[in-house]
């Protein structure tokens, strides 16, 4: 399932041009799945949620959060979106804020995934030194165990970050 917003990429690196402009939030869902929210974020159009339910009841949700002050007000969406059903809720994505801005953003009752220590950043750095971890997994009403970085073979500017929710 899939929400375009209108969002243009543009290249970071050189190489081969990109055939399609176009840029989407996506979750990989099992037939049965129904989408309970897609939404641009206003103020940003290139930032914003997709929530699918699952037929177990589970909601999965990838999202693309704007840095500083616009990011505020869509955090205060996604809280919104954490109580829009009484089920268990994962919610994934860039959030381009650290960890400890999500848990005093979206309170106690959201648990947002600590990396375990010595994990390489989500978000590395361009020269290769340091980075952020700006993508995160955070779950309401359910647990978060083997949380991780993966390798990505340098395909995106992003690691992505995977866990197990139960």
């Amino acid at each position: 399932m899939l929400h375009p917003y209108p969002r243009v990429p543009r290249q970071k690196r050189p190489g081969a041009p990109m055939r399609d402009l176009s840029e989407h939030l996506v979750v990989v869902a099992p037939e049965g799945s129904t989408v309970l929210r897609a939404q641009t974020f206003a103020g940003d159009p290139g930032k914003g949620v997709l929530a699918v339910t699952v037929p177990s009841g589970l909601v999965v949700a990838s999202t693309h959060v704007s840095w500083g002050p616009k990011g505020e007000a869509q955090l205060a969406a996604l809280r919104e979106l954490f109580h829009a059903s009484s089920a268990p809720v994962c919610i994934g994505g860039d959030f381009n804020a650290e960890r400890e801005v999500l848990v005093r953003a979206l309170g106690a009752e959201v648990v947002v995934g600590a990396l375990p220590p010595g994990s390489p950043r989500a978000r590395p750095a361009e020269d290769a030194t340091g980075g952020a971890d700006i993508d995160h997994l955070l779950v309401c009403r359910a647990e978060l165990s083997n949380l991780g970085v993966l390798d990505h073979s340098e395909l995106s500017d992003h690691r992505p970050v995977a866990a197990i929710v139960t």
